[in-house]
């Protein structure tokens, strides 16, 4: 039986720039969505995993986001992980080392993602074969999306290895599982998740699933529109 990790990570430290104007003052992670940050919205549904720790970085607007972290009073154990500099995805997860056990398997999430529906954490570990997995990767296909992009992230195969592409129907939800090991030990400097991913796909360990619930991907103003609208109805 897969044991549950009880560590995640949540990357907050981007500058939102597509989010612009809401986001000159306000970091993304932390924009209200129906009322409450989205943010907020992440740590409701982690709280209904068996997940105990939970560490957020921080770098655009630093001070609000540490402020979040201090005023959290919910169930779980949530840290700051301030960077000075941008370190990017990847180098955010080595840096949030200091507070997590890197030799286990870990929650990684996005900041401004936003769901519905099946937990998703759960989701992924029903579906996670870590003798074969280094990274599994919650995906939702375009043509289920509120606000369809013309562009995806990924092929999926019959076994659910992925593979970049040009027209390709899947998009990354900004949610994924990872094997422990995978980040430790590696330099404290600005990288990119994505440098990490490509040697796990050469490798054929990069895996993803569908998510059968509803995503809502968040990148300019009007997309919080929509999604309030249809939150609403």
């Amino acid at each position: 039986m897969v044991k549950y990790p009880n560590q995640a990570f949540i990357l907050a430290a981007g500058f939102g720039t597509r989010m612009r104007p809401l986001t000159n003052d306000c970091p993304k992670p932390l924009l209200p969505v129906n009322g409450k940050p989205i943010l907020r919205h992440t740590l409701d549904k982690l709280e209904q995993a068996p997940i105990e720790k939970v560490v957020i970085n921080g770098h655009y607007l630093k001070s609000q986001m540490s402020q979040f972290v201090e005023d959290y009073t919910g169930d779980l154990i949530v840290l700051f992980s301030e960077e000075e500099e941008a370190l990017e995805t990847g180098g955010g997860v080595v840096r949030a080392g200091q507070f997590l056990d890197l030799k286990q398997d870990l929650f990684c999430v996005l900041g401004d993602s936003l769901w519905e529906g099946e937990n998703i954490f759960t989701h992924l570990v029903e579906n996670w074969q870590p003798e074969k997995m280094d990274f599994l990767l919650s995906l939702f296909p375009i043509d289920r999306m509120l606000n369809p992009t013309k562009k995806g992230d990924f092929q999926r195969a019959k076994n659910g290895a992925l593979s970049w592409g040009d027209d390709v129907p899947y998009m990354y939800m900004g949610v994924c599982l990872i094997k422990g090991g995978i980040f430790e030990g590696l330099e404290e400097r600005s990288f990119s998740m994505k440098d990490l991913w490509q040697k796990s796909m050469d490798d054929g360990r990069l895996f993803g699933v569908e998510y059968p619930g509803q995503w809502y991907h968040l990148s300019t103003p009007r997309d919080i529109k929509m999604v309030e609208d249809a939150c609403d109805r």
